[in-house]
């Protein structure tokens, strides 16, 4: 074997142990929830928003690409070009 073929197989295995070790470095659950985040930061996420009343039915549901901010018991979002402010009993679902 020539010193070229070695470096080529060497690199190649380098190469195949990153990519083992990045895709088990991205399956860890505190990776993929810290993407989920940073994806629900720039874009939203696909969600189903749902405000309940007291008696625990539904008053209202929401549908769509959802970026929910949390202020205090109140949660802020903005649905087909609507902004919209809730409080109460409601419950956030990621679809």
């Amino acid at each position: 074997m020539t010193f070229k073929t070695k470096m080529i197989i060497a690199g190649t295995v380098i190469l195949v142990i990153f990519l083992i070790g990045l895709y088990g470095y991205m399956s860890l659950p505190s990776v993929q929830q810290r993407i989920s985040h940073a994806k629900s930061e720039a874009i939203g996420l696909d969600r189903t928003v749902t405000l309940y009343a007291n008696d625990g039915k539904p008053i209202r549901t929401w549908k769509g690409r959802i970026q929910v901010e949390l202020e205090g018991g109140a949660a802020r979002f903005v649905v087909h070009g609507k902004a919209i402010v809730i409080s109460g009993t409601y419950v956030i679902e990621e679809n």
